[in-house]
C-alpha cells in the first residue's frame, strides 16, 4: 500500500512516519468540519425529544461527504462520537451511529451539532470500534457499549485531572488544551503524505490513511491531540526510536494487514467497511466504489 515514506519525527515518546499511499486523491469529497462552516449539511437530533445513539444529518450539497470516526459532535441536547466513518452521498438524508460521551447533558444548548477541532482518546476510540465490529456481526448495526463508552470518558477525566460537570469529554480537551498544544505543536504535517503510523515509544498507536491528502492535513492535528492524553505524562524509554526502526515496523505493519482477515458489512454512509479479525489491534479500511476513503487501526493493547 506505501509508496514513499515521506517523514520521520520524533519527539519524547512520540513518533510519527508519515507515507503517501499508491492510490491517493482518486475521488472528490469535503470533510464533514468543512461542510458544517459551509452550511453544506446540518447534523440533528433525529427528533425534538432524541436518541442517544442516533443523529441525522442531511446532505444539502452536491458533495461527496466525509466525517471520521472519532469525531466529536457538540451541541444539541449532549456531545457525541461518531462510532465509525461515514462517507455521505450528495443531496442525501441519513440516520447516523454515535455514542454518547457527555453524559450528564440531556437538554438543548443548541438546535445544531457543531465539528470540533480533535478526535476522541485512541484507545476510547480503539474500545469502541471493537464493541461496533462486535456488534456488526450480530446484525444490530454500528453501536458500541454506551456504558463501557461512559466509564472510559470517566478515566479520560481522572487522568487528566478534570472535573467535568456532566462528564463531558470535551471538557478534558478544552482544559487541557496547553498542555495537549505542547505535544501537538512539536510536530508537523507534509501536504505530500496522505497517511501516518503514530508510536508511543517503540510500539504502533495508530495508523490512519485517508484518500485524499488535503483531508489528511486537516485531521493531522486532530488525531494528534487525540495522541495527547496518552502520550502527556509518560516518560521516554532510554532507547529512543529511530528512523530505520520505525520505516520497518510502518511497512511491516502494512505487510501484515495484507493477510490479516476480515470481514465486509455496510457502511454507515454509502460504501463498505473491511473490519479486521486482530486480537492486538481494532479497526477497518472504509471504501467507496474501489476507493479507499479511510483506513483507522488503532491499538487496543496498552504495552506502553
Amino acid at each position: 500500500m506505501i509508496s514513499e515514506i515521506i517523514s520521520f519525527q520524533n519527539r519524547g515518546v512520540v513518533s510519527i512516519v508519515e507515507f503517501s499511499t499508491k492510490r491517493v486523491n482518486t475521488i472528490e469529497y469535503i470533510s464533514g468540519s468543512e461542510a458544517i462552516k459551509q452550511n453544506l449539511i446540518e447534523v440533528l437530533e433525529i427528533s425534538q425529544t432524541g436518541s442517544v445513539n442516533n443523529l441525522v444529518v442531511n446532505n444539502n450539497s452536491e458533495k461527496y461527504i466525509f466525517l471520521s470516526d472519532g469525531d466529536i459532535l457538540a451541541g444539541a441536547k449532549q456531545n457525541r462520537i461518531l462510532n465509525t466513518s461515514l462517507f455521505l452521498a450528495p443531496n442525501s438524508t441519513k440516520q447516523i451511529p454515535v455514542s454518547c460521551v457527555e453524559k450528564g447533558r440531556w437538554n438543548y444548548i443548541s438546535p445544531k451539532f457543531s465539528s470540533t477541532d480533535y478526535t476522541a482518546p485512541v484507545f476510547l476510540r480503539a474500545m469502541k470500534s471493537d464493541k461496533v465490529k462486535n456488534s456488526l456481526e450480530t446484525e444490530a448495526g454500528h453501536y458500541a457499549n454506551q456504558s463501557e463508552i461512559w466509564h472510559e470518558v470517566e478515566n479520560c477525566c481522572l487522568k487528566q485531572s478534570v472535573a467535568s460537570f456532566t462528564s463531558n469529554l470535551s471538557d478534558v480537551f478544552d482544559n487541557k488544551k496547553k498542555e495537549f498544544e505542547s505535544v501537538t505543536n512539536q510536530f508537523s504535517y507534509s501536504d505530500k503524505a496522505n497517511g501516518l503510523a503514530v508510536f508511543i515509544n517503540e510500539n504502533i498507536l495508530d495508523v490512519e490513511v485517508f484518500n485524499r491528502q488535503d483531508i489528511y492535513c486537516e485531521y493531522f492535528p486532530k488525531i494528534l491531540k487525540g495522541v495527547s492524553g496518552e502520550a502527556l505524562h509518560l516518560k521516554p524509554k532510554e532507547k529512543k526510536l529511530d528512523k530505520v526502526e520505525a520505516v520497518y515496523k510502518t511497512n511491516d505493519f502494512f505487510d501484515e494487514l495484507e493477510n490479516r482477515k476480515f470481514k465486509i458489512f455496510p457502511g454507515a454512509g454509502v460504501g463498505e467497511e473491511k473490519r479486521y479479525e486482530s486480537t492486538d489491534f481494532s479497526g477497518f479500511g472504509l471504501e467507496y466504489e474501489g476507493h479507499l476513503i479511510h483506513l483507522a487501526m488503532l491499538s487496543l493493547i496498552k504495552n506502553f
